[in-house]
């Protein structure tokens, strides 16, 4: 009897079995992986702003605030970072204002995404901004 070329169904089931476990170890990887990097995009977007806020300050001799406020207890924040703080809980521990010469008391922004946590600080008083990462259980 001669030999056909091709794969037999136990090495095809073998190869289809090991696709399978490599790709839901991807997907647990990927579960992890995803709520940490949206969680940094949301800190590095707010160093951001807050960066644009000092600046805008500055060049147009004003007082700036960030997060600006509407009238309510509710801030206002830019189209992109809204976007970037869907499902993450932001709590302003302090506002920050920069003066017309940029410079601030300083303030912190807490950011909280499934028990992770990042900080924004603007530091006073040249308003250099920074993130930290934290725990939930220990700010």
């Amino acid at each position: 009897m001669r030999s056909q070329p091709g794969f037999t169904l136990i090495e095809a089931l073998i190869v289809l079995a090991i696709l399978g476990l490599a790709g839901a170890t991807a997907v647990l990887v990927m579960q992890t992986i995803l709520p940490r990097l949206a969680l940094d995009a949301a800190a590095e977007r707010l160093a951001a702003d807050l960066s644009q806020t000092r600046l805008r300050a500055m060049t147009q001799g004003v007082i700036a605030i960030y997060p600006e406020y509407d009238g309510s207890d509710r801030p206002i924040f830019p189209r992109m970072t809204a976007r970037r703080l869907t499902g993450i809980t932001l709590k302003i521990e302090k506002p920050v204002n920069f003066s017309a010469d940029g410079w601030t008391a300083g303030g912190r922004l807490l950011l909280e995404r499934n028990k992770e946590v990042r900080v924004v600080v603007v530091e006073a008083p040249m308003g250099l901004v920074r993130i930290e990462e934290a725990h939930a259980g220990g700010r």
